[in-house]
């Protein structure tokens, strides 16, 4: 399961970043100045995906190194298996 993890990370850092359609962000649901991990759940199809693309897209515009983002979608088949002792 590791070497799974390893090449998620991979995956992510390898491929562009989709650019979505700008929206106004609420500041409660991403705050300013966090500096620690930020998990964003939701609904079904209301955005969550494309929000976070939207704040990596800042964050890159603003000089944060791409190696400091990281998007895992737990939905992606490799993971099927996986434990929570894996995380």
């Amino acid at each position: 399961m590791k070497n799974i993890f390893k090449q998620l990370i991979l995956d992510f850092q390898e491929q562009e970043i989709p650019r979505p359609t700008t929206r106004e962000i609420p500041p409660f649901l991403l705050p300013k100045g966090m500096r620690k991990a930020f998990v964003l759940v939701g609904m079904r199809r209301s955005g969550k995906t494309w929000t976070l693309y939207q704040q990596m897209h800042k964050l890159l515009d603003e000089g944060v190194d791409r190696r400091q983002l990281l998007y895992l979608n737990f939905e992606d088949d490799r993971l099927l298996d996986a434990t929570l002792k894996d995380m």
